[in-house]
């Protein structure tokens, strides 16, 4: 479920203007996360979005995983 509009969602609350891209991470991943988040692009924050569930403690195949790639904003955060 996871598309541009959730991309966008999540790079606005992190202070981006837009997301460039909403790909699929291409390694596994273990630790929070939240799963069938459906996003109407409207959202502040992606806890704004319909959240199907929360899972931890897990290992996630990299199909599952999602990410979001931002646009710059010229301030860098690590």
């Amino acid at each position: 479920m996871w598309e541009m509009e959730a991309a966008n969602v999540v790079c606005r609350q992190l202070g981006h203007e837009k997301a460039l891209g909403a790909p699929r991470n291409e390694q596994e991943y273990v630790g929070i996360c939240l799963g069938n988040v459906l996003c109407t692009g409207n959202e502040s924050s992606v806890l704004g979005c319909e959240i199907g569930e929360w899972i931890t403690g897990h290992s996630y195949e990299e199909s599952s995983v999602a990410s979001a790639v931002c646009s710059p904003t010229g301030n860098l955060f690590y």
